[in-house]
């Protein structure tokens, strides 16, 4: 009786020793094939009790001299092993882990170290895989000095576009008050605002656009714009009958960058221009003069009237701009009180609230109609506050344009 339960254990101790075997071959086979180095090593001798073929290469060992060699002498972390030992006692695994490796024969590779204490052939001992990645790595570097360079050319580039923007003191002697808000969406930007006093102490030109995009591409074209605009400024000056009127300018304007950029065809490759505003105002002669590109002009007299004066519906430039279109001028007789606030699409086509829409310029002639009477720089700070109340009603709301602000009393 005794006997019969004795080989009835055992035939079951080496049914499950087969079935041990098979399963050991099993994952075995399935560690083969792996597409990544993997070693088995003894948690207490060190030394190494499986290896497949891929730790090979990784290596520049062959299997037989793989297994059953010490892991110090198959490889070496710059540094030390203590640190990677410790960090398994604490967290009990540790998982792509970066290293600077040195194999026996001097190759050095950067790998992510993953380790897993595991128990094989009833010894403990750890699981592990090293993943070279110094090819990604040197790509990597690559890519953050290519990004630094950018970097730096890019803020090389916003101190000169910096430079043909005018002190904002530049207005002072033409306004009881003003403000100036230019907020580059980027380091530099493809809105710009300039302004200059003309041919007597009386009148002045201020331009405030807003260029094919944004970035480096927008501040390209405003560059050709500041350079049209010396241009412009500098006949004004020598031409002292001539009477200026801003819709003129902006046909210039439109003609010019057309000519420059070589937009006289359809099949053009060049696709660029400019939306936005010219104003003159001669402070003696109480005149204000307005012509605007897909842009309006927004005032309220000092009793509170609201007023928008809308722009053309056509741009400056671009290929689909006739080069002889003619824009249209508003004269307006102002008096002492009287607010304007011109902007760029920045600020009225940023997205909020909470149906993630435009703010639009119905919401911006409230803000003009409901603080009018407020001091301009108090208005300036309002005018952001909206704004940055208005994007933060959704998430994750990031700029997306330009914007450059402007307001002035008369």
């Amino acid at each position: 009786m005794i006997q019969k339960i004795k080989n009835k254990l055992q035939k079951r101790v080496e049914a499950r020793t087969k079935d041990l075997e098979i399963a050991k071959e099993e994952v075995e086979q399935i560690l083969a094939n792996i597409l990544l180095p993997i070693l088995i090593t003894s948690k207490k001798r060190r030394v190494i009790l499986y290896a497949n073929k891929y730790a090979e290469q990784q290596y520049e060992k062959n299997l037989d001299e793989i297994i059953g060699s010490g892991v110090d002498s198959l490889y070496t972390v710059k540094g030390h092993h203590q640190h990677i030992r410790d960090a398994i006692e604490k967290y009990g695994f540790i998982e792509n882990v970066e290293e600077e490796f040195i194999t026996s024969k001097g190759k050095e590779f950067t790998g992510l170290l993953s380790v897993k204490p595991i128990m094989y052939k009833n010894e403990e001992a750890y699981l592990g895989m090293v993943t070279d990645i110094t090819k990604q790595k040197k790509m990597e570097n690559e890519i953050r000095e290519n990004h630094i360079n950018i970097k730096r050319s890019i803020q090389c580039a916003s101190l000169i576009q910096s430079t043909i923007i005018p002190p904002e003191g530049i207005m002072t002697p033409f306004f009881r008050e003003h403000f100036i808000t230019w907020i580059p969406k980027d380091t530099v930007g493809g809105d710009i605002w300039l302004f200059n006093e003309l041919r007597d102490k009386d009148e002045c030109l201020l331009f405030f656009i807003d260029c094919t995009g944004h970035g480096v591409s927008g501040a390209f074209v405003t560059m050709i714009v500041k350079s049209i605009e010396q241009e412009i400024v500098s006949n004004i000056k020598k031409h002292t009958e001539f009477e200026i009127n801003p819709a003129i300018i902006m046909s210039h304007f439109n003609r010019t960058m057309k000519t420059l950029l070589k937009q006289k065809t359809k099949d053009s490759l060049s696709n660029v221009g400019w939306d936005g505003g010219i104003i003159y105002y001669h402070k003696k002669k109480k005149i204000l003069k307005f012509a605007g590109a897909e842009t309006p002009l927004f005032y309220v007299t000092k009793d509170g009237d609201f007023h928008m004066i809308k722009g053309d519906r056509y741009s400056v430039g671009y290929k689909r701009c006739e080069a002889d279109y003619k824009y249209k001028e508003t004269i307006i007789d102002v008096e002492s009180g009287m607010k304007f606030f011109c902007t760029t699409d920045g600020y009225l086509d940023q997205n909020g609230g909470e149906k993630d829409f435009p703010f639009g310029k119905k919401r911006f002639g409230n803000i003009i109609k409901e603080n009018y009477k407020k001091p301009m720089k108090e208005l300036q700070s309002v005018f952001i506050q909206e704004l940055d109340k208005y994007e933060s009603m959704v998430e994750n709301n990031d700029r997306n344009d330009d914007i450059t602000l402007i307001g002035f009393t008369i």
